[in-house]
This record gives structure tokens, sequence and C-alpha cells, in this order.
């Protein structure tokens, strides 16, 4: 599948615009552990491999490299595994070495097929995240830049990168 996102810093203002113009469907924890291959390296492939432990449940997930588009588009296998301390052990065991770790408070809303998160993420700040999965990426693009406008949200505003490249770039 692929999955077309875009994130724009956010205030508690634009939380408020999504509780009235969206439905809630949900609040998760999140933490995040990326690792990097043993084969290559994954910022210059610019592929990403994340193990998340959310309310309980934990997901594996492969993001490939990022697709021509205006926003930002790639590849991703999600897969959900049954024990978080057994995946890290595996993933270690393979030679992929832990390079960081991330966490997060999302609060999720929908609308059709566009999943819009306002999440709080620890040591960055608090961000609006609006993702579209499909193969459609001129739509799935159209779809984005139409909610952020609903927000009041300008396309000068918007962030294409990772909360994982956002963090490294502070160090």
């Amino acid at each position: 599948m692929i999955e077309t996102e875009v994130k724009v810093r956010a205030s508690y203002e634009i939380l408020k615009k999504l509780k009235e113009k969206f439905e809630f469907i949900g609040e998760e924890q999140h933490k995040d552990i990326y690792f990097n291959a043993p084969d290559r390296d994954f910022s210059r492939s610019d592929e990403a491999l994340r193990l998340r432990k959310v309310n309980g449940k934990t997901i594996l997930t492969y993001k490939g490299a990022r697709k021509k588009s205006n926003l930002k588009s790639r590849y991703e296998i999600q897969l959900e595994v049954s024990n978080f301390e057994n995946a890290k052990k595996l993933l270690e065991a393979l030679g992929y070495k832990e390079v960081k770790r991330i966490e997060k408070k999302r609060r999720l809303f929908r609308r059709d097929n566009a999943i819009i998160c306002f999440d709080n993420v620890v040591g960055l700040g608090s961000f609006i995240e609006v993702e579209i999965l499909g193969e459609d990426l001129e739509e799935a693009e159209k779809r984005i830049k139409e909610i952020l406008e609903e927000l009041g949200l300008s396309n000068e505003e918007l962030i294409t990168n990772s909360y994982l490249e956002l963090i490294s770039e502070l160090k």
C-alpha cells in the first residue's frame, strides 16, 4: 500500500477545529524504536524499519524510499507481532541496530479515507499529520491539501520529514 502524508506544526487551536469538523476515532500512546539494517544505511536509502508499541499491540513497519511526489509518499508494509521484546530481540539477532526511540501521544480523527492525527511528540512538540492510503498519488495530494485548507493551514507550512528525521536534525 502507498501512504501519502504530510505534517504541519500545530497549536491546540487546530485541535479544537479537528474536534469540530472531523470524526474522533481514538487516542493512542506510541513507543517507537527505529532500526538500521546490517547491509545498508536506511538514512541513505530513504527507508525505515520501525517497531511500535501502541495501546497493547506491537506493530512492525517497513517504509520504502519516497516516491516522486509533492508530499511524502512511500510504500509501506505493516504487520502485527505478538511480543514487542521478542520482536526486538529477533531484529537485533539478525544484525539490525537500534537508531532512535520516539514517543508520542496521538489523537486520531477521520473523514472518508483520510486519517488526521494531532500528535504530541516528546522533544519536538505538537503536529497535525494528514495521511491517506491508496495508489492514486494525485488524488491523495488533492485531498490532503483540501483538509489542510479547511483547518486554515497553508502549503508553506508543510513538513515532509519524518519524526525520526526531525529528531535527528536536533542533534
